[in-house]
């Protein structure tokens, strides 16, 4: 168990938003808390959801990397819209956002 400032991992919901850190909960799942022995993690973010451990991370930039990622490594088969240009779309968009681009519509 880790404690985390904010996760949304495999359904279960945690907001530590407004507490100090001496207050967060734990997650009930075996969160990577550490990257490898000398490096604490700050995020992830994953197919089952994402994990926030330190309240300064930039959760647009997060997402966008992510995105980013998708479209190298995807194993999308490409018979559907969502599969061929759904990631694509969304690092568009998200991208924008992160250069102060980004608009309502």
């Amino acid at each position: 168990m880790s404690k985390v400032y904010f996760s949304t991992w495999r359904g279960e919901q945690i907001n530590n938003i407004s507490k100090a850190e001496d207050e967060w909960e734990e997650s009930a799942y075996n969160l990577p808390a550490q990257y490898d022995d000398h490096r604490d993690s700050k995020a992830f973010i994953g197919w089952d959801g994402v994990a926030l451990f330190n309240p300064d991370v930039d959760v647009v930039r997060l997402a966008t990397e992510y995105a980013a990622q998708y479209q190298v490594y995807s194993e999308a088969c490409g018979r559907c819209a969502p599969g061929r240009w759904g990631g694509r779309i969304l690092f568009d968009l998200l991208d924008k956002i992160a250069r102060g681009e980004g608009t309502i519509e």
